[in-house]
C-alpha cells in the first residue's frame, strides 16, 4: 500500500465518521421529537377518553321524548277510560 493509498482511506474512514456524528445527532433529535409527538398523543387520548365518556354519560341521561310522547298518550288514554267510568 502507498501513501497516498493510506492518506484516501484516512479521508474516506474520517468521513464516515463524520457521517455517523452527524446521524447519532438527527437521532437524538427524532428521539425527542417521538418522545413529545407520543407524550402529545397520550395527552390527547386521555381526553378523547374523558370527552367519550362524558358522551355517553349525557346520551344515557337524555330524554327520549318520543318515550315520552307515548307515555303521555297512554296516560291520557287511561285518565279518558277513567272519566268516562
Amino acid at each position: 500500500m502507498q501513501i497516498e493509498d493510506l492518506q484516501q482511506l484516512e479521508a474516506k474512514i474520517a468521513g464516515v465518521l463524520e457521517k455517523m456524528e452527524t446521524l447519532k445527532q438527527e437521532n437524538g433529535d427524532l428521539q425527542r421529537r417521538l418522545d413529545d409527538l407520543q407524550s402529545r398523543y397520550d395527552d390527547k387520548a386521555a381526553r378523547l377518553e374523558e370527552v367519550s365518556l362524558e358522551l355517553e354519560k349525557a346520551r344515557s341521561n337524555a330524554r327520549d321524548f318520543e318515550k315520552e310522547e307515548k307515555i303521555r298518550t297512554k296516560v291520557s288514554s287511561l285518565l279518558e277510560k277513567l272519566d268516562s267510568f
